[in-house]
C-alpha cells in the first residue's frame, strides 16, 4: 500500500476521496498485528486526501474467508454509505 501511495503524484493525492478497510481473522488478531485501515487512512490524511468514512474492518472466517455472519450486510451498508459521501 505504502509504494501505492507514494506512487501517487503530490498534486493529485490530495484531491483523492478515499475510504479505508481490512479483512481480518478477529479483532484479537487486528490488535495484535496493527488495524492497518486506521494505518492507511493516516498515511492518506497526511497527504490532505480527504477521507470520505471512518476506516472498518471486516470479519472473515478463515484465512480465505468468506466473509463472517453479517459481515456481507455490514460492508454492503458501509458501500452506500460511501457513495452518499
Amino acid at each position: 500500500m505504502q509504494r501505492y501511495l507514494d506512487a501517487i503524484p503530490a498534486a493529485a493525492v490530495g484531491r483523492l476521496k478515499v475510504a479505508t478497510f481490512d479483512t481480518r481473522l478477529t479483532m484479537k488478531f487486528a490488535r495484535i498485528f496493527g488495524m492497518r485501515p486506521f494505518g492507511m487512512a493516516k498515511a492518506f490524511g497526511e497527504r490532505a486526501s480527504e477521507l470520505t468514512s471512518e476506516p472498518q474492518g471486516f470479519i472473515v472466517k478463515g484465512r480465505e474467508g468468506p466473509l463472517a455472519e453479517g459481515e456481507i450486510d455490514r460492508a454492503r451498508a458501509w458501500g452506500k454509505e460511501l457513495a452518499t459521501a
